[in-house]
């Protein structure tokens, strides 16, 4: 069963998301004044699932998940990759909603090493800035957190992320 879920509208172009024929889903562009279903691509599928998306100040926030990460990346509003937002580590992130006219967004990021931190996204200039966080006593950039990859018997890569503190000689003989 094809699901169709609507993100807003420009004018008379309906922006939805659906996995009609993608698996990973897309973001079509439809226009009702037109006959039957007849509708554009806007944003096509691609190797990532696409989890949501929103239109901020007529551009696009697609949210895909990579790897057992969140990745945002923002499109023009002709489909066109500007860019990919850039977080503190590998991690979660949750937010960028809103209305077309705002200005800016929220979002809250986590990862293995970052408690959850809220922050605020200035839509015009393409830049975060960190509201909230919790006052804990452990230091974030004492750590990596590195993403590698397991080859399971039948081929398939199964993402992994190994926590260490800076510094650490990674040679199989460390405490667990």
């Amino acid at each position: 069963n094809s699901k169709f879920s609507v993100i807003d509208n420009i004018g008379s172009d309906i922006y939805l998301v659906t996995n009609h024929e993608a698996a990973n889903n897309k973001v079509i562009v439809y226009n009702p004044g037109s006959r039957g279903f007849g509708y554009k691509v806007f944003i096509p599928e691609r190797d990532n699932v696409i989890t949501s998306v929103n239109l901020l100040n007529n551009k696009f926030y697609v949210e895909y998940m990579k790897d057992v990460t969140d990745r945002i990346y923002e499109y023009d509003i002709n489909g066109k990759l500007i860019k990919e937002i850039i977080f503190p580590a590998h991690g979660t992130v949750s937010g960028f909603g809103g209305k077309n006219e705002d200005e800016e967004t929220f979002y809250s990021f986590s990862s293995f090493t970052y408690p959850l931190e809220i922050y605020r996204y200035d839509v015009i200039e393409g830049k975060s800035e960190l509201l909230f966080k919790p006052e804990v006593k452990f230091n974030s950039s004492d750590y990596i957190t590195e993403q590698i990859f397991y080859e399971s018997k039948d081929g398939t890569k199964i993402p992994m992320f190994i926590v260490y503190k800076k510094g650490m000689v990674r040679n199989g003989n460390n405490p667990l």
